[in-house]
């Protein structure tokens, strides 16, 4: 499934940044409100669903907070408190609907066999997902397969996903 994910540049401040929360603060559409300038990636990820996921510790009678855990491959590398947003449907290169929006909390790296990824613990984002929409539209977008190849996209209905990340995603999902 195609996800994006939202890289905070924390070394480049957004204008709405405020010191006393540690640069999250109101709404505002150029950082998703993070507080700092942002790179939207796409890439091909897997979310998992299961009892074995990591839980809160819970009251009896009460429901326990699950924590989903998102792969994706090892060349992300993802950080904490970093975005990672499932889109359910796709227009051209633009996200119609979202499915769930997600804040990194723990980023692992992982080695399979000869298989390489990270498996990231997620919280869910606490935020309007029609406003992430309007946000991002038109937004320019990286699409990553390797270190080595990169290819910069528009989130728009007019941009075709790029061949090569077309053919990955019928991998992907048969």
């Amino acid at each position: 499934m195609w996800m994006l994910y939202v890289r905070r540049l924390v070394d480049r401040r957004c204008s709405c940044y405020e010191t006393q929360s540690a640069g999250r603060g109101m709404w505002h559409d150029d950082c998703l409100g993070l507080g700092y300038e942002i790179q939207l990636e796409l890439f091909a990820g897997r979310r998992v669903a299961r009892p074995t996921e990591e839980r809160d510790i819970a009251v009896f009678g009460q429901i326990s907070q699950t924590h989903p855990i998102i792969f994706m491959p090892y060349y992300m590398e993802p950080s904490e408190n970093d975005l990672v947003i499932e889109v359910s449907q796709w227009s051209g290169a633009r996200p119609v609907s979202l499915f769930r929006v997600y804040t990194v909390m723990i980023a692992l790296p992982m080695v399979q066999s000869e298989v390489s990824f990270y498996a990231c613990g997620c919280n869910p984002y606490d935020v309007d997902k029609w406003r992430i929409l309007e946000a991002i539209k038109g937004r320019e977008v990286q699409i990553r397969l390797d270190l080595g190849q990169k290819r910069t996209i528009r989130l728009d209905d007019y941009t075709e996903i790029p061949p090569f990340a077309r053919d990955l995603r019928q991998l992907r999902n048969p």
